[in-house]
């Protein structure tokens, strides 16, 4: 048994493969692609707003924690102890 010409180099399975590959219509293509450049840029907006959300928060914490050390540099008088009344 002799082999043709035009598939003598081919794969047996590739013929398989290709028979049982199924082609989708480019519009359902065209409408995944879409959807997933739009779930892709929800993504983005949603990881630039949580960015700017940790800054926001950042500066906060530096803030407070400026007034804290500046709350600490005051002295406060001494006070005199005071006994326990019985």
């Amino acid at each position: 048994m002799r082999t043709r010409a035009s598939n003598s180099t081919a794969h047996p399975g590739t013929k398989a493969v290709e028979t049982l590959r199924v082609h989708r219509p480019k519009e359902v293509i065209q409408k995944e692609k879409a959807e997933k450049k739009a779930k892709q840029e929800a993504n983005e907006e949603t990881r630039l707003t949580n960015e700017a959300r940790k800054e926001v928060g950042k500066k906060y914490l530096a803030q407070l924690e400026a007034e804290v050390a500046a709350e600490a540099e005051i002295e406060y008088p001494r006070q005199r102890a005071q006994a326990k009344r019985l």
